[in-house]
């Protein structure tokens, strides 16, 4: 008997240790702030919307804040940093990249038709973009789950307050 109740005493302090890792990590994802717009972006007039953008997505040149304003941004989690070497940026979009290959599986049930995502993908400015269909309803909380789970996968990976951009937009058509 005592075989039996030893296995049973390991187990409960296993599972216990597994719930406060759990619980830790938890905490850790929920102190990932989102950052959004004040108001619908097509309501901002363009200095307002150029203001805002330098403030989600630092150093931003003018040829990148011409691009950044054309796209109907939704939302901006993690920290964006502007990386100037060549090398530097390949490693960036190579994490970037596995990253977005591990959460795949766990982004399934956000992916167009059943949920608002219709892409995702690695920005040449060294952040995860995720495309939410514009004609869907999308709220925080959504992209606060997608986040989490992009956010769960970085760490996994080594990589803390991960930049994650969602941008509105129509499906793509190809003829």
């Amino acid at each position: 008997m005592s075989r039996i109740n030893g296995k049973t005493e390991r187990r409960k302090i296993i599972l216990f240790s597994v719930s406060l890792i759990g619980i830790v990590v938890a905490i850790a994802i929920a102190a990932s702030t989102c950052t959004a717009f004040d108001k619908a972006p097509e309501e901002l007039d363009i200095s307002e919307k150029r203001t805002t953008i330098s403030e989600l997505i630092p150093n931003t040149d003018e040829k990148d804040m011409e691009f950044l304003s054309s796209c109907n941004i939704y939302a901006v989690y993690g920290k964006t940093e502007k990386i100037e070497e060549t090398e530097a940026r390949e490693k960036s979009v190579d994490r970037l990249s596995a990253v977005t290959k591990a959460a795949g599986k766990d982004l399934q049930p956000y992916l167009y038709p059943e949920g608002p995502v219709h892409g995702y993908g690695i920005c040449y400015l060294n952040y995860i973009e995720v495309f939410l269909y514009d004609k869907r309803p999308v709220d925080y909380a959504t992209t606060d789950e997608i986040y989490r789970i992009i956010d769960y996968h970085g760490r996994a990976q080594g990589i803390h307050d991960i930049p994650v951009v969602f941008t509105r937009s129509d499906l793509v058509h190809i003829n």
